[in-house]
């Protein structure tokens, strides 16, 4: 742009001169304008310059010159500049490109740069690879080739694969020509550069400070990145192009990538920003051995344990024990680790407690491992020496943290409940608790709910659960955040509450107890809490008659669980218990069997109250597949556990499904008695759900017109009740009862109602027997309703598997007692939503295995 004098002479315009020097600049203007001129005369002239904010004053004065003396001329002038602009241009440039067309150049669009990289491959790339060389790059052709040529030197193809780890390729080429076009800034500008690459995005202040350089240099040296378009205008900076910050920070030591990090930690320290922005920094900083980093890191662990995200806490406090601390130092935050993973990975937190214990600690940080160590050995089962644990620790906390030692007895006492609600260490620690003060409002709601929940295990008043309930302030709204499995006590205060509104029958105040707990858990990292609430979504759902919504909380609960390693432990088998339940409900026998079988819950059980469900639930699924004695086998042994442990509880009616085992086994005298009992404890605790389903027991091992009344006062509980499948069953006993004692017209009113409520909830196999018992009354049931829009219907999921399975339309009509048209409505809706044309598609589409 600016060639020397005696190139300029050899062209002949300006002329010879044997001193070049003493040539003036308006001679050499003026002999270039000529030359161009005579260009011109011939064909149209291009002159094209890059950067122009970069060229020297002589060339700024040449262009300026001739862009006078356009008008006379075929001469086009092509200049590009960086984005930046600068109000003090050199006057020439701003005659330059003053009044210009200006056209903003973009990157290549996403359909452009696909063909670019089709064209280089030689074939079709992976969608995921054209996108993000697309984003890598903002559509830079430049950096594309760039970015190519790296890619194809290390054989790389054009995958998904690749795209998956793009930025690790960023050509070092790249960094180092990025770096060297900033030199021109100043020394300071490549510097300032690499740190916001580092940093990812920061304000011009922090990134200085980062840099490490002065701050009265920050100023060019960020306008010469934003004007050559490496870095966006404006607060906060950031690197445009993603592929060029991959290859700076790539080029980078760690060593060098620490110390940016560890000045941004410095700097937000000396402005007093929030732990958790210097934390940030401090994560990827080399140990720095000052103690106002290691406070940052503690109090940035402690904000995010607070917010419900032991995640986050868990890397700020490994990252805190690279530092020097002191051996009780070390041991508390060892101890904060356990209890963080105790949300995340029970397993790997007995490991950071079982260190902690070697450490000589506080005797409140002693305690704080005591109560993370038993919940730990609570999970395994090792009930027993999780209360020694706790134990030991309250006699050395007491004096030093009262409230800490009662959060201890409280939880010794939520552990030796497992084992019974009456034995002499159980009794004598409530007494004791009866007769203190509680410390604090945590430990005040806790109590209040087991006292609650114990009530309704022990057959007490039914009245009295439900005030210590509300007293407790368990079961009402809380705000965002709040409890629901940020501390260990939290789980337990919301699992008693939601058992004991299982027990007492309000199910919808369950539910929704169960729906605040999961918005409040869904944004936060609390996977173990996550799977208790949705353990017991199940079971609140499956009472309500809420078949599917059951079934999908358990499986996600389980594969949480899974994912987590737990393999036993309450919240597994509340999980477990409340499937089968849904599954026998909807007629899913082999599967219901195949998972107790796969959780090894199909043989003997452990002798703990959370496995009361599970045997409960295993007799009623062998008692669905027609296995009289081994229900009955399962009911007594529950019996068995429950009494020893002290249990009365009509929530759990074991006495009546023994009844009616005792019953198909023809041993009526038993059948009655046990009926009775349920019957008496149902009616001591008033509920309706439990009343109906006692009531309906004793009227079908009772017969006759004793029976019969019986099951019309099952049905007039249930209809009180919200549990919806337990009614169906009973209005099925009783309009069969009606239909045996020729009332007939009472009878179809009764099982229609029974057909209708069984379809709406998916209990397929109360729906097909108030389809038979219906037909033999001489009745017809409900038309079929509207398909849902997006998914199959229990309907249509019941009459589809059974088409998969080999039946005609006659006989799935005739199961179900509908029409044939209305199984092949369903059909018809059922291979538009599976997307296939026909039966034969039905098999596979379903994953249906023909018997």
């Amino acid at each position: 742009m600016n060639p020397p004098p005696d190139t300029v002479l050899c062209c002949g315009e300006v002329g010879s001169c044997p001193h070049q020097g003493e040539l003036s600049e308006q001679r050499i203007l003026q002999g270039l304008y000529r030359a161009v001129r005579r260009l011109a005369e011939t064909s149209p002239v291009l002159i094209a310059v890059d950067d122009v904010e970069h060229a020297d004053l002589p060339s700024l004065n040449w262009l300026a010159y001739l862009r006078r003396r356009f008008d006379e001329l075929p001469v086009a002038v092509v200049v590009t500049r960086g984005s930046a602009h600068d109000d003090h241009d050199p006057g020439p440039l701003r005659e330059v490109i003053g009044g210009a067309t200006r056209i903003g150049l973009t990157g290549l669009d996403l359909q452009a740069c696909a063909r670019m990289l089709v064209s280089a491959y030689g074939g079709p790339v992976a969608n995921e690879f054209a996108a993000t060389c697309h984003e890598a790059t903002a559509g830079n052709p430049h950096l594309l080739r760039e970015l190519l040529r790296e890619l194809r030197a290390a054989n790389l193809p054009p995958s998904a694969r690749t795209a998956a780890d793009l930025l690790t390729h960023a050509p070092a080429e790249i960094s180092r020509e990025m770096l060297s076009r900033l030199r021109q800034g100043g020394p300071e500008a490549p510097e300032l550069f690499r740190a916001v690459a580092v940093l990812t995005t920061a304000s011009l202040e922090l990134a200085t400070a980062a840099a490490g350089i002065p701050r009265e240099s920050a100023g060019k040296a960020a306008q010469t990145a934003v004007g050559l378009g490496l870095c966006t205008p404006g607060e906060p900076i950031a690197l445009v192009h993603p592929l060029v910050r991959g290859a700076v920070v790539n080029g980078m030591t760690a060593v060098e990538r620490s110390r940016i990090h560890a000045r941004a930690a410095q700097f937000l320290r000396e402005g007093f920003a929030p732990a958790g922005h210097i934390a940030r920094h401090l994560l990827e900083a080399e140990p720095i051995g000052e103690p106002w980093a290691q406070a940052s890191l503690r109090e940035a662990a402690e904000h995010a344990m607070a917010d419900g995200t032991p995640v986050e806490a868990i890397r700020y406090l490994n990252r805190l024990l690279r530092e020097p601390l002191p051996e009780d130092v070390r041991g508390e935050i060892l101890v904060q680790l356990g209890e963080a993973q105790c949300h995340v990975d029970p397993q790997a937190a007995l490991g950071y407690l079982t260190k902690a214990a070697d450490q000589n600690m506080e005797a409140p940080a002693e305690g704080r491992m005591a109560l993370a160590l038993a919940y730990g050995l609570g999970q395994r089962e090792m009930h027993g020496e999780a209360v020694a644990t706790l134990e030991s620790a309250i006699i050395r906390v007491a004096a030093v943290d009262p409230d800490l030692a009662q959060r201890l007895d409280l939880a010794a006492l939520c552990l030796g409940m497992e084992e019974s609600y009456v034995a002499p260490a159980v009794k004598a620690r409530m007494r004791r608790l009866l007769t203190t003060p509680m410390t604090s409002a945590q430990n005040e709601r806790l109590f209040t709910v087991i006292r609650a929940f114990h009530t309704s295990m022990t057959g007490g008043h039914a009245g009295t659960a439900m005030r210590l309930l509300h007293a407790s302030g368990a079961v009402t709204p809380r705000k965002s955040g709040e409890g629901n499995g940020r501390q260990i006590v939290d789980q337990w205060s919301f699992a008693y509450a939601v058992v004991t509104l299982l027990s007492l029958d309000e199910l919808e105040l369950a539910r929704r107890l169960c729906a605040d707990a999961i918005a409040t858990t869904a944004d936060r990292d609390l996977p173990v809490a996550s799977a208790l609430i949705l353990g017991l979504q199940c079971h609140v759902a499956g009472r309500l008659g809420l078949l599917r919504e059951a079934e999908t909380a358990a499986v996600t609960s389980l594969k949480q669980l899974d994912s987590l390693g737990i393999e036993h432990g309450s919240s597994v088998i509340v999980a477990v218990s409340g499937l089968v339940a849904a599954l026998i409900g909807m007629g899913e026998l082999r599967r219901a069997a195949e998972l107790l079988a796969e959780r090894g819950l199909d043989d003997e059980l452990p002798e703990f109250a959370h496995y009361d469900t599970a045997l409960y639930q295993r007799g009623r699924l062998r008692a669905a597949l027609g296995d009289d004695e081994g229900a009955l086998h399962d009911q007594l042994e529950c019996g068995r556990l429950m009494e020893n442990r002290g249990a009365r509880n009509a929530a759990q009616p074991w006495l009546g499904e023994a009844a009616l085992a005792y019953a198909r086994l023809g041993d009526r005298d038993s059948a009655i008695a046990f009926a009775q009992e349920q019957l008496q404890i149902a009616r001591d605790w008033g509920k309706p759900t439990e009343l109906g389903i006692a009531l309906r027991a004793a009227g079908l091992v009772t017969g006759g017109e004793s029976g019969a009344e019986l099951l019309s006062e099952s049905v007039a509980a249930l209809q009180r009740s919200q549990a919806k499948t337990e009614l169906a069953h009973s209005l099925i006993e009783w309009g069969v009862s009606l239909r045996d004692r020729e009332r007939r017209a009472e009878a179809c009113a009764s099982l229609r109602r029974a057909h209708e409520l069984a379809k709406a909830a998916g209990a397929i196999p109360l729906m097909s027997r108030a389809a038979a018992e219906l037909r033999a009354a001489g009745g017809r049931s409900s038309r079929a309703g509207h398909a849902d829009p997006t998914t199959l219907t229990e309907q249509e999921q019941h009459v589809a598997s059974r088409a998969a399975q080999g039946l005609t339309n006659r006989e799935i009509a005739q199961e179900l007692f509908v029409s044939s048209r209305a199984v092949e409505m369903y059909l018809t809706r059922a291979y538009r939503k599976l997307g296939i044309q026909g039966r034969r598609q039905l098999t596979d589409a379903l994953n249906v295995v023909a018997p």
